[in-house]
């Protein structure tokens, strides 16, 4: 029986050991949305593959779906989020609580291009160093659950105009705004998780 291999981009969100030399994948692909995949082989020493499956990656991937679920068949890395931040440990940190609440609130087969865009736009941003952090991870997180549903339109455009972009606001203003963005974030999170 031949298998179409899907050609993807997809964001590593974590990876955990599967048999004696395989490790299980959660991806954020933007054509199928999050994904349990395995990767056989892939913590063998010389394998292809297993410098594209780190936490955190930015990668081309071959995937295939067989009869037990999504199989890796080659990985391509482009970029490392973790790895760019290693001497801003407030931008892996950033890194980190984005991946997570896509890992938690994204179920398989769910987001898809839109959310995918959001969160790499979030976190190249993130590992380019252009913004403040946290404007940057609020923004993803509140852009992130509204179109996941958790944040209801009238508070989701009292931040963002309709281009998606964070409105801009006075100075002394910027931090009260940002401790409201915050705040609904959390209440957003809680009624999720």
């Amino acid at each position: 029986m031949k298998y179409d291999i899907h050609d993807t981009k997809a964001m590593v969100i974590r990876s955990h050991g599967h048999g004696e030399h395989g490790l299980s994948v959660l991806l954020m692909t933007r054509e199928f949305g999050c994904l349990y995949a395995r990767a056989v082989g892939a913590r063998k020493p010389h394998s292809k593959i297993r410098s594209g499956l780190v936490d955190g990656s930015y990668v081309s991937a071959g995937l295939v779906a067989g009869k037990c679920g999504w199989r890796v068949t080659y990985l391509v890395p482009h970029s490392n989020f973790y790895f760019s931040l290693k001497n801003r440990p407030s931008g892996r940190k950033a890194v980190a609580n984005i991946l997570s609440v896509c890992g938690h609130l994204i179920g398989e087969s769910e987001g898809g291009r839109e959310v995918f865009e959001i969160v790499k736009e979030g976190l190249f941003k993130i590992s380019s160093g252009e913004g403040k952090i946290g404007d940057i991870e609020r923004s993803v997180m509140l852009r992130l659950l509204y179109v996941l549903g958790y944040v209801d339109h009238s508070i989701y455009s009292s931040f963002f105009s309709e281009e998606g972009v964070l409105r801009k606001v006075e100075a002394p203003d910027r931090s009260l705004k940002g401790r409201r963005l915050t705040r609904e974030i959390n209440r957003a999170l809680s009624v999720a998780w």
